[in-house]
């Protein structure tokens, strides 16, 4: 077996999330998959139904690899990170003064936002910033 079909068969065989979505009438109709971690419109495969869509996909999936491995590029494998997301509930308890409670109260208020949404925005922006630096 060549370092081609070797590498094939390792990405091949390793645990793609597929993303399939259905085509709006308007569009033709039918379904669409991808493998959103490759490149959702690298690597795609579309049909009438959801099976041809799955079978097209992997075809292409078969092409992409192929490809890459030909020429030198790297392969983004799918991580565990991906299934993670599913053991966080979205909920959290968390204790703070009272006068920053009454504070972020109203400030949310200020803005036109509930506190839970608010405390969500600074959070997010502040993840975003951190991730920045």
């Amino acid at each position: 077996m060549d370092k081609v079909d070797k590498d094939m068969n390792y990405y091949l065989d390793l645990p793609w999330e597929i993303k399939l979505k259905r085509i709006p009438e308007e569009r033709g109709g039918g379904w669409v998959a991808s493998i959103p971690v490759l490149g959702e419109y690298r690597c795609l495969g579309d049909g009438k139904t959801k099976k041809e869509a799955l079978k097209n996909l992997d075809r292409m999936l078969k092409n992409v690899i192929k490809e890459s491995i030909e020429a030198g590029l790297e392969i983004p494998e799918p991580t565990e990170e991906e299934d993670k997301e599913e053991e966080y509930s979205g909920r959290i308890l968390l204790r703070i003064p009272s006068f920053l409670h009454f504070l972020l109260a109203k400030q949310a208020e200020k803005n036109g936002m509930s506190l839970n949404s608010y405390l969500i925005h600074l959070l997010f922006l502040n993840y975003l910033i951190d991730k920045i630096e």
